[in-house]
């Protein structure tokens, strides 16, 4: 059975033909843009961004760039160094030295490229992106960004790690493991996936205390961690619960244990007074919120 090597991988007769003659096609449209004294270097086809990066790195550590713009312009593309989504991607996947690899958005089906002193093109495959309505990376039921076999999962712009985006997606991440992402942002969307309504509503909690305001304090169980020396040590975390003046829409906020000044938290209007970064007694003053 003959094989054939193709940007590093091998490629059965009897198998994956199909995506090797795309391939190559797609490497004789390159050509077609290139500039007349480029038309003779040898292009490197990279389906991964790993592979890329890899690639890239190998020729920094040689410091062996070619930096001459080699591309022409075409009448009906204008060139730019990033757009959004692809300086969101290039931050994922860690290709930052856009001094070198250059992105570019008006050749189909390619994302970035470099070039070698031993003039070879090296091209980044652009992958399939899904966007939400603000053009924001995002999908619920796929990767956001997605190679061959390399994906990015994303919520309203917001990365996640595979096993944390298919939890949350279909709602079998634990309450009380939603209430803790370090990260706020995850959270935030995570909590928007949930419905705040929800997730409280699934967790085990106690009022604490309830403002004339319409503040509410609660403490939530955020379950037991077990300890060699003991059956397990109980873990707890408060939550204030406030209405937006203008809206009157709902939410939900983490607070710490003690406020800015020390001082345990133990109602609603010091835990608000803590958001706006205030004592309780300027937040008591206040006659109008936004």
């Amino acid at each position: 059975m003959t094989s054939k090597m193709f940007a590093g991988r091998y490629y059965k007769s009897n198998e994956m033909l199909e995506q090797y003659k795309e391939e190559k096609r797609k490497i004789k449209e390159i050509r077609m843009w290139l500039n007349s004294k480029f038309q003779n270097l040898s292009i490197i086809f990279h389906t991964e961004p790993s592979v890329f990066s890899l690639a890239y790195d190998n020729v920094l550590k040689r410091d062996s760039f070619y930096t001459d713009d080699i591309f022409i312009k075409h009448d009906n593309f204008e060139r730019e160094d990033c757009e959004m989504d692809y300086e969101t991607i290039l931050d994922m996947t860690e290709i930052v030295h856009v001094g070198f690899a250059k992105v570019i958005t008006f050749i189909p089906g390619i994302m970035a490229y470099f070039v070698d002193t031993g003039h070879s093109i090296h091209v980044l495959k652009t992958p399939k992106i899904r966007h939400d309505d603000e053009f924001r990376l995002h999908s619920t039921n796929s990767a956001a960004v997605s190679w061959t076999r390399e994906k990015f999962y994303c919520i309203h712009g917001i990365k996640f790690e595979s096993k944390e985006f298919w939890k949350i997606v279909n709602r079998t991440m634990p309450p009380e493991i939603i209430i803790q992402l370090t990260n706020i942002e995850q959270r935030r969307v995570a909590t928007q996936i949930y419905g705040i309504e929800l997730l409280m509503t699934s967790l085990n909690k106690k009022l604490i205390d309830r403002s004339s305001r319409g503040n509410e304090l609660y403490e939530i169980d955020l379950g037991t961690r077990p300890e060699w020396w003991w059956k397990g040590i109980k873990f707890t975390g408060l939550v204030l619960k406030y209405s937006c003046p203008s809206t009157g829409r709902i939410y939900f906020s983490g607070i710490p244990e003690v406020d800015n000044n020390e001082q345990r938290i133990k109602s609603a209007d010091q835990a608000m007074a803590w958001k706006f970064g205030l004592s309780e007694e300027e937040y008591s003053r206040l006659t109008i919120e936004a």
